[in-house]
């Protein structure tokens, strides 16, 4: 059974019960998470389990705080987004996922998730400059 796996199990195991298992690499990242799961990644008991887990967590999972040439290429893409449609996009910090639907409250609405979509395709140049596999 894969690191990435055992992770996911525990944090269902915590509360999460609608955590995702990895995808068929295997690996899976808090970026994905919180953009395709609909996961709150700030919640508590996300936190708490996440806690509880951690000792499972699967490198690469959170990520590794961006250079300062993919934090400008992070903070290029989110102009972007900004630029094609999503006005309350939030700027991403160093350390922090590139897209948190969370903070992004017109991916909530009716249609919203379709313009963020759209706009993330038009700007995956941006995106893959930030350290984001697959653009995304």
């Amino acid at each position: 059974m894969s690191q990435g796996v055992k992770f996911a199990q525990c944090m269902r195991s915590h509360g999460v019960s609608n955590f995702p298992d990895p995808g068929p690499s295997g690996q899976f990242t808090i970026d994905a998470i919180a953009n395709g799961s609909g996961l709150d990644i700030n919640s508590p008991t996300f936190q708490q389990a996440f806690g509880a887990c951690q000792a499972l967590e699967p490198p690469g999972f959170t990520g590794t705080t961006r250079s300062a040439q993919q934090q400008d290429a992070a903070l290029k893409f989110a102009q972007c987004v900004r630029a094609n449609g999503v006005a309350d996009f939030p700027d991403p910090t160093a350390d922090g996922p590139l897209i948190d639907t969370n903070r992004i409250p017109s991916a909530h609405t009716p249609g919203g998730r379709s313009a963020l979509q759209a706009a993330m395709q038009k700007c995956s140049s941006f995106s893959a400059a930030a350290g984001v596999p697959g653009g995304r």
